[in-house]
């Protein structure tokens, strides 16, 4: 999952929404998809879906205890004429449902920027940043290890817990690296000395999105450590320099940002109860110049990863991110894009391992 340091995320379908309108329709655009979460759109239009895996066979220890991991999460690849096609192998761990393995997926130039969570350290490809080679059948070009940069700094001083889970490029080339588990966003440039800590926080807001806009502004959104309390959760914005300059106070469990343009869009995940998280309770809202939030899209089932369609400007989702069946994730449109075979939604909550589900 977004595997903070004790975070879940729970699962469950998604909607066809039109820009700028509350609608319900449940069709799935891209559907078959396992546990998926941030997506990314190549120059040619190619879409990239990170998908975290069903776990595996090969026993390991997890944040809450005994795991069990394998090399099922992927990249699914749907080209501009819909084909389809996969990056696969990648580690995934599963623990009691929990699912974490590639949390996010970036095209940058003529290259696929991978995070790759919390799984085992039994598995090099974990706890880490990949570069891969789009024109050379995805061979690795860069590896960070994250995991040694939070061994080494502890920025938030808490004791040593990675899980990089999003992504994002500056103007100048500096990679922005949202780890879950330190609490930290790391900055990377290629040439430079490793990571180093961009923004830290030493309580649990659980950092689990970036977006940067055209002034190299680096905006943050946060899930919020257990029991995700609702409005909870807030975005920050970062000069360049580091220094905070806004906060965005009264969201709720937040696991993506994406700038269209000036535009800020956020993806709550869901609002979370006693038996856990409440089906359909998911939003995509605009965050205003005031601040404020306009609603894009609610009752959704906990949606996840957000772009938009190359050359389009139309949003694209993820959703059934967690504890939800093989195969049954999606990627719907908020806009017009044709319809597909309908995702069902569970009807009962998703538990997480901290709350004894």
């Amino acid at each position: 999952m977004i595997g903070m340091r004790r975070l879940v995320v729970g699962a469950a379908l998604f909607a066809i929404l039109a820009m700028g309108a509350v609608v319900s329709a449940q069709e799935a655009v891209v559907d078959g998809l396992n546990n998926p979460r941030h997506i990314t759109y190549d120059d040619a239009g190619n879409l990239y879906i990170a998908e975290a895996g069903t776990g595996g066979a090969i026993p390991v220890d997890g944040a809450f205890g005994p795991a069990v991991a394998g090399g099922t999460a992927s990249i699914t690849v749907i080209a501009p004429d819909g084909t389809r096609s996969a990056i696969s192998g990648f580690t995934s761990r599963d623990e009691g449902g929990e699912m974490i393995g590639v949390s996010a997926v970036l095209a940058h130039g003529d290259s696929l920027w991978l995070a790759l969570g919390q799984t085992s350290l039994a598995f090099p490809f974990s706890w880490a940043v990949v570069e891969l080679d789009i024109a050379n059948n995805y061979r690795v070009k860069t590896f960070i290890d994250v995991y040694s940069a939070e061994a080494a700094q502890d920025p938030d001083a808490q004791g040593v817990d990675s899980n990089p889970v999003d992504l994002a490029f500056d103007s100048q080339g500096n990679l922005y690296i949202a780890d879950a588990g330190a609490n930290t966003i790391w900055r990377w440039s290629a040439g430079g000395s490793g990571l180093e800590v961009f923004a830290t926080w030493a309580e649990q807001l659980v950092p689990t999105s970036l977006a940067i806009d055209a002034e190299d502004n680096v905006w943050v959104g946060f899930l919020t450590g257990f029991p995700f309390a609702p409005q909870s959760s807030r975005i920050e914005q970062y000069a360049p320099s580091g220094d905070l300059v806004a906060t965005i106070p009264g969201l709720t469990t937040v696991v993506d940002l994406h700038l269209e343009g000036t535009q800020l869009y956020a993806v709550e995940f869901a609002v979370f109860g006693d038996q856990g998280w409440t089906p359909n309770t998911g939003r995509v809202v605009a965050v205003n110049a005031d601040g404020s939030l306009t609603v894009i899209a609610e009752g959704l089932n906990l949606p996840y990863g957000l772009s938009a369609v190359a050359g389009t400007g139309t949003l694209v989702v993820t959703v059934n991110a967690a504890y939800s069946p093989a195969g049954s994730g999606a990627v719907v449109a908020l806009g017009d894009l044709p319809a597909a075979p309908s995702v069902d939604a569970p009807v009962d909550p998703a538990a997480t391992p901290e709350s004894g589900g």
